[in-house]
């Protein structure tokens, strides 16, 4: 199942992060570049979503597809941490659940 919502994880994510970072783009060409830097080009995050996104294999951990989507839930995890600072508590608890469910998989 986890295959089926991994690229719209990784994109949603992107989204976010982009958003709620006001990051402006000069071109759609330099937007996954410029959500990473953001972010810090060789931080937690980023490492995450170029794994998600295919951008990146990390070596050992798995098929193609099975490393796509552990990167996936890495980089939600890695999204809970940098946005903790601007979630509402309602949303909070979601996010504490899902991350609660995504260390015990």
């Amino acid at each position: 199942m986890l295959l089926n919502a991994t690229p719209g994880l990784w994109l949603g994510m992107a989204s976010a992060l982009a958003t709620q970072r006001g990051v402006l783009l000069e071109s759609e060409n330099v937007y996954f570049r410029a959500v990473q830097e953001c972010a810090g080009i060789d931080s937690a995050w980023a490492k995450a979503f170029r794994q998600a996104s295919g951008l990146e294999e990390v070596a050992g951990d798995g098929l193609l597809m099975e490393n796509r989507a552990k990167g996936a839930l890495r980089l939600y995890r890695e999204r809970a941490i940098l946005l903790s600072p601007v979630l509402k508590s309602e949303h909070a608890a979601v996010v504490q659940q899902a991350l609660k469910l995504i260390e015990q998989s």
